[in-house]
């Protein structure tokens, strides 16, 4: 394109020279050769003929250039067009497939996740529950602890004197001195203690192993608020044990309510009756 450009200032300017110097008006670019040399002034127009005649030659040529470039860039930006295309449509479907695969995790995913909070909580609730529980435990077993310690330590202080341990308990055995049911009590709580009960058999043989042969004493028991019905002085619970001599209860007034032990058997005595007595040291039996 540059070298027609070129060549068509050459033409103008060897016409423009002709022109000065009388010579005919500008032929035609269509022109041909032959036909330039038999026109009037044949001498600039010869000095011209290479120069049209390559004009002539390279125009076609030219033209065809231009229609190819053209075509040419038609045809890359045609391309270039479908290749963003095809790479618009390639990131659409990536992204759809993404957001896709992104639904999809998450609806597999977050059931997953919900279930195993669920599952958490749960655990977490029984762990509290057993904590709970194990709390409650700790407090009723400090509770009987201290019930127990309490109960020891005043068992441990209470032993008064001359009282000695037979069995698992403390007992003072007054062996002379004869007194009444009443006064034997009296004296009792003299000594820091309460007239006898007996809680099983093995602690009657070891209390009977103790006494004169042959002698009788006053135990805490009696039927006072109802005969027949046998309770313990110190505790004021039913009498826990109780082994009658052969025929006992037996009453042969309506003063009979004290309960006294002899040779090992008990049996039912008027209260003013005088004898030697038992005490212990506690008031549980």
């Amino acid at each position: 394109m540059f070298k027609l450009v070129v060549a068509l200032l050459y033409v103008l300017f060897a016409a423009e020279s002709c022109r000065s110097v009388g010579v005919y008006p500008y032929p035609s670019l269509g022109s041909r050769s032959e036909d330039l040399q038999v026109q009037p002034g044949g001498t600039c127009i010869s000095a011209m003929r290479p120069v049209m005649d390559y004009v002539v030659a390279n125009q076609v040529r030219w033209n065809t250039c231009e229609e190819i470039i053209a075509s040419h860039t038609q045809s890359e930006h045609n391309q270039i067009k479908s290749q963003l295309a095809t790479l618009r449509d390639a990131l659409t479907t990536a992204r759809d497939t993404h957001e896709s695969r992104i639904e999809s995790n998450e609806d597999r995913i977050f059931p997953q996740k919900e279930s195993q909070h669920k599952g958490l909580e749960e655990r977490i609730d029984r762990i509290e529950g057993m904590l709970s529980s194990m709390g409650n435990q700790l407090s009723a077993l400090q509770e009987t602890l201290s019930k127990i310690l309490t109960t020891l330590e005043p068992r441990t202080l209470k032993i008064p004197q001359n009282y000695e341990q037979i069995g698992t308990r403390y007992f003072y055995i007054q062996h002379s001195g004869f007194v009444s049911w009443t006064d034997a009590e009296i004296a009792c709580r003299r000594k820091f203690g309460r007239l006898a009960s007996v809680q099983n058999e093995k602690e009657l043989s070891a209390i009977s192993a103790k006494l004169k042969k042959d002698t009788s004493y006053w135990l805490g028991i009696n039927d006072l608020a109802l005969r027949g019905d046998f309770v313990s002085l110190a505790s004021g619970n039913r009498a826990s044990f109780l082994k009658w001599a052969l025929g006992e209860p037996n009453y042969i007034n309506g003063k009979m309510h004290s309960v006294a032990i002899l040779n090992g058997l008990m049996w039912v005595a008027m209260c003013e009756r005088k004898m030697s007595f038992i005490c212990q040291s506690d008031e549980e039996i």
